[in-house]
């Protein structure tokens, strides 16, 4: 497995739940918390599409 294929598999793992999504979104969580998960976001894209897919589910 390449080393990007080993970061990927490594980052689903810590895939967020959409709980936890909302909760970022609204920003009703802690800094430190936030900061761990935007690092996630950043690298993951499966939680990039659920946090747009939610992102644009709250507009509507």
């Amino acid at each position: 497995m390449s080393r990007v294929g080993e970061q990927a598999a490594r980052d689903t793992t810590n895939c967020l739940d959409e709980t936890t999504v909302t909760l970022f979104l609204a920003r009703r969580l802690a800094p430190t918390p936030s900061g761990v998960l935007e690092q996630h976001i950043d690298t993951c894209p499966r939680c990039r599409r659920v946090l747009s897919a939610l992102a644009r589910s709250l507009r509507e």
